[in-house]
């Protein structure tokens, strides 16, 4: 998720959690107005209701106490509602402070890296789009039953579910998280990065878009290298990074 959601999550489950103990104090001042109701009419509202004397007014404070006792199951019930609405605010803080702390390492990518993952974002979309469109004519030619039994559950529902949108966004957040794992990855060979020279080269259509260079750190250095994978109809064109450390 981005910060922006991850915010708004935050901000959903911080909402629950003021309108649950705002809720909690109505329920704690509801039971204290009853139980001053029942001492009024001369009766303890922790005594055992059935040990009343059988007049009206007995009547009228065995009501009351079930009253008390409601309103007291509901001020344990929304207690415990407001301890997992306040759990649910610390994992979505939680989320969104790790998410933060991405977002300011990835404005220190170099160049390269950014150019890098766009070009995933394009190259999937495409290869994406292509496969879909030709499934979903598949699809409309062999219907149903005769499709299932050429191609798989996940083909049937990339054409029932997916669109431009939604497999934009899917590449765009896989794109993301795997430019960020290539970082984490030089980073856990070099160190803290003080220089590089990184460089995108486009090749042919096969070939895509590679990433090398030299990256340099507070413990050696590595060398980056991009090495490509796939197929028509047999998989996602999709590029291996090797990160070693340099010289070997």
């Amino acid at each position: 998720m981005t910060t922006k959601e991850l915010q708004e999550r935050l901000n959903k489950a911080n909402e629950t959690v003021t309108k649950k103990e705002n809720l909690l104090v109505k329920y704690q001042t509801k039971y204290e107005k009853i139980r001053q109701d029942i001492i009024t009419k001369g009766y303890d509202p922790d005594g055992d209701r059935y040990q009343m004397d059988g007049t009206p007014k007995h009547e009228e404070c065995y009501w009351l106490m079930c009253d008390l006792d409601d309103v007291q199951e509901r001020i344990e019930a929304t207690a415990k509602a407001i301890v997992k609405a306040k759990e649910t605010a610390d994992k979505w803080a939680v989320k969104l402070k790790a998410e933060k702390a991405k977002e300011k390492e990835r404005e220190q990518f170099p160049q390269a890296l950014k150019e890098y993952e766009q070009y995933l974002v394009k190259m999937w979309d495409e290869w994406d789009m292509e496969r879909l469109n030709r499934l979903k004519e598949e699809y409309e030619k062999l219907r149903y039953r005769e499709f299932m039994n050429k191609y798989s559950l996940a083909d049937y529902n990339l054409v029932v579910y997916s669109t431009k949108e939604s497999i934009h966004k899917d590449n765009v957040k896989n794109a993301n998280a795997s430019v960020f794992n290539l970082w984490q990855r030089v980073k856990d060979t070099v160190g803290d990065v003080v220089d590089y020279n990184l460089h995108t080269a486009n090749g042919n259509s096969m070939e895509g878009m590679a990433i090398n260079g030299i990256v340099k750190g507070t413990k050696g250095t590595a060398e980056v290298t991009t090495i490509g994978a796939g197929g028509y109809n047999i998989q996602r064109y999709h590029f291996r990074v090797l990160v070693n450390r340099y010289p070997k």
